[in-house]
Parts: structure tokens; sequence; C-alpha cells
């Protein structure tokens, strides 16, 4: 028996405290996303292009089977055009900016059904099986589904009948009553509507008008007899909104006149009943006033000048008025005034009693008493004149008070005539606003203009407009991609089975510690992977057993007592015994592998004995410990085969001191030994042994074991007190499992194919 090599013992190393760095947190979630995201893609890139390819192939052929139809587009531009008129702005004023909801307006007119009706009529599309239901082809589901309509309608009716007689008779008329014409009308406008478009481009008073049809001559033509019917109907609206306005006005016109004409009647009969009379600028009692008190105010000004004249002769009024009494007066004055300044001046020389003196005094005497005469004359005949206008204003004041009092007892007969004048006025400048309202009304239906106008008219299309092949097989495209994303995030959402070691590691809790592979036995020429790495020692499965190995001797207890698990059968696990049993061998350790399947035994197949002595039969006391033990023909590895199958105390056996002391034998004299365990979740006695064992590895298959059945069976050997160490991955598929992108996938990769001899 070989020694074993101890390991060297290294001083632990100082750890190293680092803070944790956000970004780089961040940086590396991201990344690792990234990475899953690309392996999910490299693992289910079958799934990924078969969507790609299939949805496209469906879509093309289902394009194949739609009918192509042909859009035309004609293009008008919509500008309302404001109204001089005030008569006309309170019914068709347009807003000052063209708004969104005028330009969907618009748009709703042109796609409404009046439109679809008179283009219906135009083009006669209801000779057209596209437009009309009733001339295409009853497809099978059509006709099923009437007969079935009709087949349960006429059992309601024969149900109903002997109750409700009419009510039955109604409905079987109904079943077999035929369209009618307008109800054909009616679903071909509605049809017809359909297939008209409108649409205002962006930022702009530009309205595409389209029509869609199976003929791209008729789509071209219905779409520009839309656009020129909808002009002209917008043409037509206004000066129809003219010519009402106009003819309303007529009518407020002739009723104004007819107003006119009868208040005047009642105006002149109402005077000629009260005797009153119009002059130029009022009635008579009124020019009357207006006359006397013009007079009375004349009188009074010549009254106040003759008193003024008195004043001034009478010298009331100061030297200097009374010289503008009279000429002669005036004169008088100036000489006197000059010959009392020749007086004064003589009198300074002469003396007083100088002759000169007296003589120019008598003179002055002389002068002053003409002066009185003439002044008491003038002074006379300006008082004649006060008298005089004393007595007009007098009688001017007697005749106005006589007036008024007339006009005061006419007053009340004034008013309502006054009231019925203003009437007739109003009513008289009410008609004449009409007839102007009138004339500008006709001259505006003779300019008047369309809010639209055509901007370029619609081509015959070249192309159809559906299907949008192009379009489609694009998006066809983008949804088979969508698609295979979502099934391959479904699959690795609902992905049940063990891909990889990271699988096992979380859900199990256990490290991988071998990922062996899938060997083909006819390709290779080989029996299996038992006999592969013997031929193939190193071979990438070889030196995956030899990890395997390596794994439990640089454990922390290295085991010596290993039993190989598994959940179910087809785990590899007999597989996974015996290879590490060679591989060991192969490199010089003692090695005994313990055959405990005593249900479905297969090492004596495996290694080609005829012997049915074994384990059973030592545990029983029947066999000797050296009659079970054989020997492996290529590595010669130690091997106890189960014995005689279908004992049914296996149990106990497995249980009894035999059991305890066979292997406290074989941890002696060997270095390594390997019990090959039933499934676990079928039989007791896997559990049994697991507990004996040192320490226990599981078996996991590639994509074939299920997680739950996986996690179940290690939580029944952690209740078996079994002390399980690790996992191993068999039967991998070294090709599939290379293009996974799992990280445990490395070693599968072709750069490594230097290091391996296969």
């Amino acid at each position: 028996m070989s020694q074993a090599v101890s390991r060297p013992v290294r001083a632990p190393a100082r750890p190293v405290v680092r803070l944790p760095d956000s970004a780089g947190l961040v940086g590396s979630a991201v990344a690792e996303g990234l990475a899953a995201g690309t392996a999910a893609l490299r693992r289910h890139l079958g799934l990924l292009a078969f969507c790609l390819v299939s949805v496209p192939l469906i879509g093309w052929i289902g394009l194949q089977s739609v009918t192509p139809l042909y859009t035309a587009r004609a293009t008008v531009n919509y500008q309302p055009v404001a109204y001089a008129q005030t008569e006309l702005k309170s019914v068709l004023k347009p807003p000052k900016d063209v708004t969104d909801e005028m330009m969907t307006s618009q748009e709703n007119v042109i796609a409404s059904e009046h439109f679809a009706a008179l283009m219906t009529d135009r083009f006669h599309l209801e000779a057209y099986p596209e437009f009309n239901y009733t001339l295409r082809p009853r497809s099978l589901m059509s006709r099923a589904t009437s007969g079935l309509e009709s087949l349960v309608l006429g059992g309601i009716s024969l149900a109903i009948r002997p109750v409700f007689p009419v009510a039955a008779d109604q409905l079987a008329v109904g079943t077999l009553r035929p369209p009618s014409a307008a109800d054909i009308r009616t679903a071909t406008i509605e049809s017809v509507q359909g297939m008209i478009s409108a649409r205002a481009m962006p930022l702009s008073n530009i309205i595409a008008i389209g029509f869609t049809a199976r003929e791209p001559q008729l789509a071209a033509e219905v779409a520009n007899a839309l656009a020129e019917t909808y002009i002209a109907q917008q043409l037509q609206t206004k000066v129809s909104a003219v010519q009402g306005a106009t003819r309303w006005l007529e009518g407020q016109a002739q009723q104004l006149r007819q107003q006119v004409v009868q208040q005047e009647s009642e105006i002149a009969a109402y005077e000629t009943a009260h005797g009153l009379a119009r002059g130029l600028r009022g009635g008579l009692p009124a020019q009357q006033i207006s006359l006397l008190n013009q007079g009375l105010a004349n009188a009074r000004a010549d009254l106040a000048q003759a008193q003024g004249q008195v004043n001034a002769a009478t010298g009331r009024l100061g030297s200097g008025a009374r010289a503008a009494v009279s000429p002669s007066v005036v004169a008088l004055r100036g000489q006197r005034d000059a010959l009392s300044a020749q007086l004064h001046a003589t009198m300074a020389h002469l003396g007083p009693r100088h002759p000169t003196v007296i003589a120019m005094r008598r003179q002055l005497g002389a002068l002053q008493r003409q002066m009185g005469v003439e002044s008491g004359q003038v002074t006379a005949s300006y008082l004649a004149a006060v008298h005089s206008a004393e007595a007009r204003v007098a009688e001017l004041e007697e005749q106005l008070r006589d007036a008024r009092e007339s006009v005061a007892t006419s007053g009340r007969a004034e008013i309502p005539l006054d009231a019925m004048r203003r009437e007739a006025n109003a009513s008289s400048t009410l008609l004449q606003a009409v007839l102007g309202s009138i004339q500008r009304l006709t001259r505006q239906a003779a300019i008047e203009a369309a809010d639209a106008r055509m901007v370029s008219p619609a081509l015959v299309p070249g192309s159809p407009s559906v299907p949008r092949t192009r379009v489609l097989l694009a998006a066809a495209l983008v949804a088979g991609l969508s698609l295979g994303l979502l099934l391959i995030y479904l699959a690795e959402l609902t992905q049940s089975k063990f891909r990889s070691g990271h699988d096992i590691r979380t859900v199990l809790g256990l490290n991988c510690l071998a990922q062996i592979p899938q060997i083909d036995g006819a390709k290779e020429g080989v029996a299996g992977m038992e006999e592969y790495l013997v031929q193939k020692p190193f071979s990438l499965g070889a030196e995956q057993i030899r990890a395997l190995r390596a794994a439990l001797w640089l454990g922390a207890t290295r085991p010596k007592v290993v039993a190989i698990a598994a959940a179910r059968p087809g785990e590899g696990k007999t597989t996974t015994s015996i290879c590490l049993a060679r591989s060991a061998a192969l490199a010089g350790e003692r090695i005994v592998v313990v055959e405990c399947d005593t249900r479905k035994p297969s090492f004596a197949k495996l290694m080609g004995i005829k012997e049915k002595t074994g384990l059973l039969e030592f545990l029983s006391g029947t066999a000797p410990l050296e009659d079970v033990i054989h020997t492996d023909k290529l590595t010669s590895f130690d091997y106890i085969p189960s014995g005689v199958a279908g004992r049914s105390n296996s149990h106990a056996l497995f249980m009894s001191e035999n059991m305890v002391m066979l292997l406290e034998r074989l941890r002696r004299d060997y270095d390594l030994v390997v019990l090959d365990l039933p499934p676990v979740i079928a039989l007791t006695d896997a559990r049994i042994v697991a507990s004996l064992a040192e320490a226990t590895l599981l078996c996991v298959r590639w994509q074939t074991t299920p997680r739950a059945v996986a996690k179940h069976c290690y939580e029944m050997l952690q209740d078996a007190q079994a002390n399980v160490v690790g996992a191993a991955l068999t039967r991998v598929n070294q090709r599939a499992h290379a293009k996974s992108g799992h990280t445990d996938a490395e070693a599968y990769h072709s750069r490594y194919a230097p290091y391996y001899q296969n």
C-alpha cells in the first residue's frame, strides 16, 4: 500500500480589509448580468434561431393570402378666410389661428358618412365586391355560422310557438329574410367610409385625403373626388351662408318698410286729431315762444341802451360818458374847454378885472347856457326812447306768458307724439342699415372663395399599401427576436435541471468537485467511460476524475471511506465509482469498490465475472472476505460485488456489526474505500451506508436530474447524518456545455486542447 503524501502547512495570510466600492459593485453587477445574458443566448441559440426563422416565415405565408390594397392620397391646404361683413362673422367666423381641434374636425368631416355616400353614388361602388358584401362569395365559416344561426333561431321559434305564436312567426321570418336594398346600401357606405382616411400633417394646415381600394386607378380617382368635393362643399357652405343671410335681411327689410309706413301714418293721424303742426324747427307754440324770447331779449337790450344814453346825458356816468351824448354838445364842450384854458392863461398875465378877462368870462357863460339847452333836448329824446322800450318789453312779456300758457296746455299731447316720432326714426335708421347690408352681401356672394384649396392631386399608386410586406416582415423579425428572447427568459426562469456547477452551489449549497463528461462508446471504440479513461489517461474525462480524487484528498479530513450516492437510477454513480477507482489505481493507490446496490447489481456484468457471491454473503456469514473480493483486469483495483440480488433483509445486514467490521478492515488495508450506493430516494440502504461512510459524494446528472429531486435527496442524506462533502456533475455533453457560457465550462474550450490527449 502506497504512502499518502502529506500536504505542507502554510501560514495563514494576513487579511486585507478593503472598503466597498459602490461604483465597482454596480459595474460588477452589470458585467455579471451581461455575462449571464450572453451565456443564456449561447445556451439557447437554437431556440432563438428557430423563432427568428419561423415567425417571419409564418408571417410571409400569411401575407401571401392577403389581397393587396392600394392607397392614393391627395393633399389640400385648409386656411379659413375671414368675412368682411359683420352679418356673417357671427355665423361663420373663423378663429384667429387654426387649432388642432379645428384640423381634427376637418378630418372627421372628410371621413364622414356623408362623403362616403357621395363617393358611393358617384362611382357606383355598390357594384364592387370589396365594398358590397353580398357580391363576395361566402366563406365556409360564414355559411356554417349562418346555418347554425338559422338552426338556433328556428329551434327557438318552434319552442315558443305554443305560447307566443306571433313572436315565433316574426322570428322565423327574420331567419329567412334576405338583406334589403337599404341594408346593402348602408353596409356599402360603412365599408367605403372605412377606406377613407384624412390626416392633418403635423405643424401645418395640410390635410392628406386618402382612399384605399383593390384597383390603383379607382383609389386615385376617389381620392381626387374626395378632395374636390370637400373644396366644393367648403365654398357651397359659405355661399349658402351668404344667401341665407341675404334672404333673412330682405325679410327684415320688408318688415321694416311696412313698420315705417305704419308709424308715419299713425303720427299724421295723431297730429290731425290733436291739432298739432310741425314747422321747420318744431311745433307752432314752440316757434312762437322762441320768437317771443328773441324779441323780448332785443327789446330789453334796446331799453338798456336807452337808459344808458339817459344816464350819459344827465351826467350820471361822468364827463367821458357825457361827451358821447350828441355831436353838438361835444362841439360846445370843446369850445368851452378851449375858452376856459385861454381864460386861465389870460388871468395869469392880466388879472381878473381886466376887460379882456371879463369879456372872456361872458363868452364862457354863454357857452355854458347853450350847452345846457342842447343837453336838455338830447335828454328829453333819450327819455322818450326809454319809455318806448319799456312799453315794448312789457308787451313782449305779456305775449310770452300767453304763449307759455298755450304750450303748457298742449305739452301733454306732444309727449306721445315725440315717442311715436322716435320709434319712427329708429325704424327708418334700421331699415337703412339693413338695406346697406343687403348690398354688401350681394357683392360678397360674387367674390366668395373656399377655405380649402388643392395642393397636389392623388397619383395612381405603384405599390400596394396593404400588405406592407417589408415592414411586416421586419416587424415579424423583431417579433421573432422578441419571442425568442422571451422564451429564453422563460426557459431560464423555469429551468429545473442542473446545467453547471454554479447551479449545484446555488441550489444545494455544495461544491461541484468534478464534471464527468459523457463518452460516446461506439465512436470512441470503448465500452464506456470506465474503459475510456484507461485507454486515454490524459483526456479531459480522465482529468475530471483526477480532479474528483484530488478534491477528496484536499479535504480537511481526507476521508478514506467515500460513499457515491445519487437520487435516481442512471445518474452515473456506478460509472463514477469505477472511474474513480481505476484512476486512483493508475496513480498507484490501493482502491477497493464495494457495490451496495443489492436490488439492481451491475458490477458482475461490468467486470465480466460469473460468481454470485459478494457483499451480502459476507455480511450474512456465508462467505469469507477473501472469497468476495475480486480484482479489476485493467487496473488491478479490488471490488466487492453485491452478491445475490433480491434479499429483503439487506438494510438489517448494513446495520449489523459485520458491516462496521468490514469497513474498519477495508480502511486499514486500502488507501481509499468507495461505496457504490443504491438510489437514495428508492432504498433505505443508501442512507444507512452513507451514515457509515466518512464522506459522501452526490452524483447529479447534467440536464436531467430535477433540482427538487436532488434537493430532496440531499436533505434525506443530511437527515441520516451523512457527511456530504460535495457533488459531481455526471454525463456532461462536452460540446453543448462548452457553448453554454457557464464559467465552469471554460475547461471545455478549444484553447485547452493541447493539454489533453484524446
